[in-house]
């Protein structure tokens, strides 16, 4: 299946196609961060959203979802 990524570019989006990842079907947004190599350690602090609504990273995917990935605001 296929799911719309919109993710930050210094994350590996080699898989990503046309703005698309192709992810076996009942993945999980964890195993899509797995394919674009998040560390874990970052997990822990990124948002994930699923069709515009924030999301664990168990929540299973569907063909056709968008994953945006959102990291921490920084300023100073």
């Amino acid at each position: 299946m296929k799911i719309k990524v919109f993710a930050p570019a210094f994350y590996d989006l080699s898989k990503v196609v046309d703005g698309y990842l192709d992810i076996d079907n009942d993945a999980t947004v964890d195993d899509a961060f797995n394919m674009l190599k998040i560390d874990d350690q970052y997990k822990k602090i990124l948002i994930a959203l699923v069709n515009y609504e924030r999301v664990k990273l168990s929540k299973t995917l569907r063909d056709g979802d968008t994953l945006n990935i959102i990291g921490p605001v920084n300023g100073g």
